[in-house]
């Protein structure tokens, strides 16, 4: 899942915005801004789309999209949410 102030953080260093990337993904900046708040799934097509346009690297593309902290908590209802530190037995989650 994506690093959601991390992302948004580069697309304000490299200038750019929802409305700019959007049709390179391609979808509408509202559909873009959900998929990137992780309220939307995202295809890889779709994140390397991000990559190219944020000039994000290989190196810096695991604090981007693959941050463990923040995928700690899953929502997998409106009213129910999980926490993968129950799965896997470690002590995190609060």
């Amino acid at each position: 899942m994506i690093n959601t102030a991390k992302v948004k953080g580069r697309m304000v260093e490299r200038k750019k915005t929802m409305q700019s990337i959007a049709p390179k993904i391609p979808c509408s900046a509202y559909i873009l801004g959900q998929k990137i708040a992780n309220k939307r799934p995202i295809k890889l097509n779709e994140i390397m789309v991000l990559c190219d346009e944020l000039e994000i690297t290989e190196e810096e593309f695991p604090e981007f999209f693959l941050q463990r902290k923040l995928q700690n908590t899953t929502k997998i209802s409106d009213d129910l949410t999980f926490c993968l530190d129950d799965i896997i037995g470690t002590d995190t989650c609060q």
